[in-house]
């Protein structure tokens, strides 16, 4: 399974309550062999967390991070994922 999880206001180079968080959340679902991709808002140099997991960063306008969004999804109408979920 391929998750997609948007952890915009988290900064992982800050060992804060959010970002242990946010990482141990992404190691857990990557665990059964679930591919996790991390989007943060912030994170300097950083880009894994663990084995199984990506981390990108998004930043700037509300369309760049869509944009960015798609790309990360290999393509994937971002809206019609979120419609399939809401389905689910």
């Amino acid at each position: 399974m391929r998750i997609l999880f948007l952890a915009l206001d988290v900064d992982l180079a800050r060992q804060r309550g959010d970002t242990v968080h946010a990482t141990e959340l992404a190691d857990a679902l990557s665990a059964p062999g679930h591919e996790v991709a991390l989007v943060v808002g912030a994170s300097a140099g950083v880009s894994t967390a663990n084995d199984g997991v990506r981390v990108h960063r998004a930043t700037g306008s509300d369309l760049a991070i869509l944009r960015s969004l798609r790309a990360i999804v290999g393509g994937d109408d971002v809206r019609g994922m979120a419609k399939r979920a809401k389905v689910a």
